[in-house]
């Protein structure tokens, strides 16, 4: 059986087929090179639609354990009233992507559902690694 896309989805995504018609994919494990090219597929893609005018982004920051400032992006609809929120983490498989180049998506879910969104921005894998500390939860 053969692979064949719904002719709708194929004209969705025909836009970044095209943007990518001639990338040449980089090499397994090549991280340095394929962050580039990630960003600008996701960036593209993300490009294709408007942004919502409804939408209020305001920055914060926390401090990871060593002290790094990480962002923290909250979207909320204008006139929305407070409830529930979604946490956000951008796509890139943990080693590309940024929480500006997701932008245009969350607003838009956000301007379409209403739901506050968090997005949280995080260092990126192999540059840093992975630290985890062990604790001792006691219920109750």
């Amino acid at each position: 059986m053969g692979f064949t896309l719904d002719p709708e989805v194929a004209v969705a995504l025909a836009p970044m087929a095209e943007a990518m018609a001639d990338t040449v994919p980089p090499p397994v494990g090549d991280v340095g090179s394929r962050r580039p090219v990630l960003e600008t597929i996701m960036a593209q893609t993300a490009a294709l639609q408007s942004m919502p005018t409804d939408v209020k982004i305001t920055d914060f920051h926390t401090a990871a354990d060593d002290g790094t400032a990480i962002l923290l992006r909250w979207y909320v609809k204008e006139g929305a009233a407070a409830g529930p929120a979604v946490l956000y983490l951008h796509g890139g498989g943990m080693i590309s992507g940024n929480v500006d180049v997701y932008d245009g998506p969350v607003s838009r879910y956000v301007s379409n559902s209403g739901v506050s969104m968090l997005a949280a921005d995080y260092r990126l894998a192999p540059s840093t690694p992975i630290r985890c500390r062990s604790r001792t939860v006691t219920p109750g």
